[in-house]
Protein backbone atom coordinates (compact mmCIF):
# COMPACT_ATOMS: atom_id res chain seq x y z
CA UNK A 1 0.00 0.00 0.00
CA UNK A 2 2.37 2.67 0.53
CA UNK A 3 4.38 1.97 -2.85
CA UNK A 4 0.84 2.85 -3.99
CA UNK A 5 0.93 6.00 -2.25
CA UNK A 6 4.46 6.49 -3.23
CA UNK A 7 3.91 6.13 -7.01
CA UNK A 8 0.93 8.13 -6.73
CA UNK A 9 2.89 11.18 -5.10
CA UNK A 10 5.88 10.77 -7.79
CA UNK A 11 3.01 11.25 -10.62
CA UNK A 12 1.46 14.20 -8.91
CA UNK A 13 5.31 15.78 -8.66
CA UNK A 14 6.10 14.58 -12.20
CA UNK A 15 2.96 16.28 -12.78
CA UNK A 16 3.86 19.40 -11.71
CA UNK A 17 6.82 19.53 -13.54
CA UNK A 18 10.18 20.84 -13.56
CA UNK A 19 10.48 24.15 -12.27
CA UNK A 20 12.86 26.65 -13.81
CA UNK A 21 15.40 28.55 -11.73
CA UNK A 22 15.17 32.05 -11.14
CA UNK A 23 18.26 34.49 -10.99
CA UNK A 24 18.98 35.78 -7.52
CA UNK A 25 18.32 39.51 -8.39
CA UNK A 26 14.80 38.51 -10.49
CA UNK A 27 14.12 36.36 -7.46
CA UNK A 28 14.55 39.38 -5.58
CA UNK A 29 12.96 41.74 -7.49
CA UNK A 30 9.92 39.30 -7.48
CA UNK A 31 9.50 39.10 -4.08
CA UNK A 32 9.69 42.69 -3.81
CA UNK A 33 6.83 43.64 -6.19
CA UNK A 34 4.81 40.63 -4.51
CA UNK A 35 5.40 42.55 -1.05
CA UNK A 36 4.74 45.73 -1.90
CA UNK A 37 0.98 44.30 -4.13
CA UNK A 38 0.24 42.04 -1.22
CA UNK A 39 1.31 45.80 1.12
CA UNK A 40 -1.36 47.81 -1.17
CA UNK A 41 -4.23 45.56 -0.99
CA UNK A 42 -4.08 44.86 2.76
CA UNK A 43 -3.99 48.77 2.61
CA UNK A 44 -6.73 49.11 0.16
CA UNK A 45 -8.69 46.70 2.65
CA UNK A 46 -8.09 48.48 5.68
CA UNK A 47 -9.45 51.85 4.13
CA UNK A 48 -12.73 50.21 2.72
CA UNK A 49 -13.28 48.78 6.08
CA UNK A 50 -12.42 51.72 7.39
CA UNK A 51 -15.39 53.60 5.33
CA UNK A 52 -17.04 50.80 6.07
CA UNK A 53 -17.29 51.20 9.87
CA UNK A 54 -17.58 55.15 9.75
CA UNK A 55 -20.69 54.79 7.42
CA UNK A 56 -22.52 52.56 9.96
CA UNK A 57 -22.04 54.64 13.04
Amino acid sequence: MAGRLFDAMGGLFAFAGPTRGYHPATAAEIEAAAWAQTGAALRGAMQQAQRGIATTR
